[in-house]
């Protein structure tokens, strides 16, 4: 595969200044290491090392699962008091309703004692992938460009910060991205299954981003090849292992290969109308029409300019119509377009999140057409005068990038303190062998999203129930060996609180 590739740098850059070097190989491993420091220090200094939405617990929740050698836990009596949302109890079993990609990886982690590692050493993988595949397609300049709009966004910074799913599945698109070109390239058989490879990865993530991106760059790809069966036939051998092991996941927590757990759930389908949401005895329909996908689109277009590197956007939408007339510009342009269209039809803005995540996986893709921008307008500012502008820009776009990251991170850091009350509470009262009642919000953060248990409920010192008002004493019956505790809201002192129920009775 090396010498292949070598190969390809020899015939696909004539000029030496596009050539990749010893000194761009160890600048990458430097990267490497300063975007995975940078990512643990940001979780654990600012995002509190705390998974700040109820998807990211949901992960962890099965990547303990997992790390225990197992795929769903039995359910407990009195189950619906401890589960929060995504945490799903369907034939007497209990499991998270996401895609099992991301949780196996995070199991690493938790197997080893530090799941908050994971996501930060993903980030510092992706450094060197996403420079592979900019050199690949537009070269050296181009590269090292694109490399650096994506990790100094917060964008980037804080979902690789976080427990979500998108560093891992941005990671594998990318690789799978590689494999596309690589055969393309060469045609040799190695790099269509590692493309149907890291497709499957990506899809064992989240299936409705890697399908959405896939199905565009495959048809780009397939329409280029010459030797169109052996791809496909390579494509789907390398994709099979993890696809055939995804769809054994399916059927043994749903009962289907094709019906993912998520779907067990009418809330997470696709598409317009009246769906269910239900928790304990309270059902509620709730609408999605095209209003409300419109305004999830704007909102998330929005926070696409906040959140990227400043203007990157704009400088994308500059270089792809530059470079309109280069196939790869134009491929670039339809993958861009593919998930705001595909999440058009999803019932959520995204939550809880860092930025529009839903949109995450493009970042690369966005970066590339607007590094491509940066060269051009470099050409521009070659007499003095145009220079001295230039600088001047840069030092504006600077000075705005600083001062957004300084106030997300303070509103972050903020935010998680405040939704970390219960908890530090729990905490400063010392309770051992407790359930606490889950009877207000914290912060920003809902009732639902605050119940946080480990698969293994005996295991706990202390856990987490909703209240339910008299149907409490139902689960107090249950676990007669244990003290109970309200966590509640004083409106009129303005202050959260907690306060005992019932003495245990053993004191």
């Amino acid at each position: 595969m090396l010498q292949a590739i070598r190969k390809l740098q020899s015939r696909s850059f004539p000029s030496d200044r596009e050539l990749w070097n010893h000194v761009d190989s160890m600048a990458l491993f430097m990267l490497f290491l300063l975007v995975s420091v940078t990512v643990l220090i940001l979780s654990q200094l600012v995002l509190q090392d705390f998974p700040n939405s109820a998807d990211e617990h949901a992960y962890l929740f099965q990547a303990q699962i997992f790390a225990a050698g197992t795929i769903s836990v039995p359910a407990q009596p009195q189950q619906e008091f401890f589960s929060p949302f995504y945490i799903h109890t369907y034939q007497n079993t209990v499991f998270s309703i996401f895609p099992p990609g991301w949780p196996l990886l995070l199991s690493l982690g938790v197997r080893c004692g530090y799941p908050q590692i994971v996501n930060p050493v993903i980030a510092g993988l992706t450094v060197p992938a996403l420079y592979f595949l900019s050199w690949l397609l537009f070269g050296r300049r181009n590269a090292w460009i694109t490399v650096l709009l994506v990790i100094l966004s917060p964008f980037f910074l804080f979902n690789s910060a976080s427990y979500f799913s998108h560093p891992a599945c941005f990671l594998g698109i990318l690789l799978m991205t590689s494999g596309f070109v690589l055969w393309l390239r060469s045609e040799q058989v190695i790099f269509a299954v590692m493309a149907g490879f890291f497709f499957s990865g990506a899809f064992t993530i989240r299936e409705l981003t890697a399908s959405a991106l896939s199905i565009v760059l495959f048809v780009s790809i397939f329409s280029q090849t010459k030797r169109k069966l052996i791809f496909i036939l390579y494509f789907f051998m390398g994709a099979m292992p993890l696809l055939s092991w995804y769809l054994w996941y399916n059927a043994e927590l749903s009962g289907s290969w094709f019906v993912p757990p998520r779907f067990l759930m009418p809330g997470e389908r696709l598409g317009f109308g009246f769906r269910e949401i239900r928790v304990f005895d309270y059902v509620r329909e709730q609408y999605f029409g095209p209003s409300n996908a419109l305004s999830n689109l704007m909102l998330n277009l929005g926070r696409l300019l906040i959140w990227t590197f400043p203007f990157t956007p704009i400088l994308a939408a500059y270089g792809l119509i530059r470079k309109s007339n280069q196939k790869w510009f134009r491929t670039l342009a339809s993958v861009l377009i593919c998930l705001p269209a595909v999440y058009f039809f999803y019932p959520s803005d995204g939550g809880n999140q860092y930025g529009p995540r839903f949109y995450y996986e493009s970042l690369g893709f966005l970066a590339m057409p607007a590094a491509e921008a940066i060269l051009l307008l470099k050409e521009y500012g070659k007499n003095r005068a145009k220079r001295r502008l230039m600088k001047t820009i840069v030092l504006f776009i600077l000075i705005i990038h600083v001062i957004v990251m300084a106030q997300i991170t303070f509103d972050f850091a903020q935010q998680i303190y405040q939704r970390r009350t219960l908890f530090r509470l729990v905490e400063r009262r010392n309770l051992h062998h407790a359930i606490v009642f889950v009877g207000a919000s914290s912060g920003t953060m809902t009732q639902g999203d605050l119940i946080r248990n480990p698969p293994e409920l005996s295991a706990a010192n202390v856990l987490y129930a909703w209240d339910q008002g008299k149907k409490n004493r139902e689960l107090m019956d249950r676990f007669p060996e244990r003290s109970f505790y309200f966590f509640g809201y004083d409106r009129i002192n303005g202050s959260h609180y907690i306060t005992p129920i019932r003495p245990n009775p053993e004191k």
